[in-house]
């Protein structure tokens, strides 16, 4: 049930650009928290 409907979800362009976005979002993130986690040693 639920994970086919996952995989129908994920065969739709739209979902898959938007998965990314928010992967691509993850990681600015996460590399921004980083170089601040740096700049303040």
């Amino acid at each position: 049930g639920w994970e086919t409907r996952v995989k129908i979800v994920t065969k739709v362009p739209a979902v898959r650009t938007a998965m990314t976005d928010m992967r691509l979002m993850m990681l600015r993130v996460v590399t921004g928290l980083i170089q601040v986690q740096k700049q303040k040693k």
